[in-house]
């Protein structure tokens, strides 16, 4: 995030912002392991300061549905993110579920440059039986307002949506079939032809979520 509020050109601090979003997704499978609590109680708040200056503040405003309130503000105030998150979940089979957040996010840079942002699904399977496995789906798609720019970054994990049939061992009933290369993702970024009103990609890249990311081949 620093090095995305130091860029004077909008497409290279869109690609940093993309790289800064993508930085994070291995946070909690690796880390975390999807554990309990997954709801802060409510009220719960957390602040921080990092030695760069940065702060930040959360608050859990709601517990159901389960809601999370957040204020970024980074060294000299050099940008703002706020929102807030509204968790969804939804049962996916037997044994999988899939979760979504809701909500705004928000960046602001000190040029004016106004952004908003959205996350990609999450995809827990092995609930009940088999090995734990998170994934993402979907896409995360970055808007810059003020410069008709956009990032979208498409995951490459394929759910078959279906309970597979019964094999030889109970596990089977509650295992479901995936396919690709779960941890992969691609990125266009593109700007938007004022007079054409057709998006134009102007920068393509691609990477993996627990790898690194490569936007027109620098990592």
């Amino acid at each position: 995030m620093n090095k995305a509020a130091e860029q004077t050109d909008p497409i290279e601090r869109m690609k940093y912002l993309t790289c800064f979003l993508l930085a994070g997704l291995h946070c909690n499978p690796i880390l975390c392991k999807s554990k309990a609590p997954l709801n802060p109680i409510l009220g719960e708040t957390h602040q921080a300061r990092k030695t760069d200056g940065t702060s930040i503040y959360l608050e859990q405003t709601s517990h159901h549905p389960p809601t999370s309130n957040y204020y970024m503000v980074g060294p000299e105030k050099s940008y703002e993110m706020f929102g807030f998150a509204v968790v969804n979940a939804q049962l996916t089979g037997m044994n999988s579920i899939k979760g979504w957040r809701e909500g705004k996010n928000v960046l602001k840079f000190k040029d004016g440059s106004l952004i908003t942002f959205t996350t990609p699904e999450t995809r827990i399977n092995g609930l009940l039986m088999g090995d734990r496995t998170l994934n993402y789906s979907g896409a995360l798609i970055i808007k810059d307002f003020n410069n008709k720019i956009e990032s979208v970054t498409n995951f490459n994990y394929k759910d078959s949506g279906k309970i597979e049939a019964i094999k030889n061992s109970i596990t089977s009933i509650f295992s479901k079939s995936d396919d690709g290369s779960v941890d992969h993702f691609n990125i266009t970024i593109s700007k938007l032809n004022v007079q054409t009103k057709i998006k134009e990609p102007v920068s393509e890249g691609h990477g993996s979520w627990l790898g690194q990311v490569y936007i027109e081949s620098k990592k």
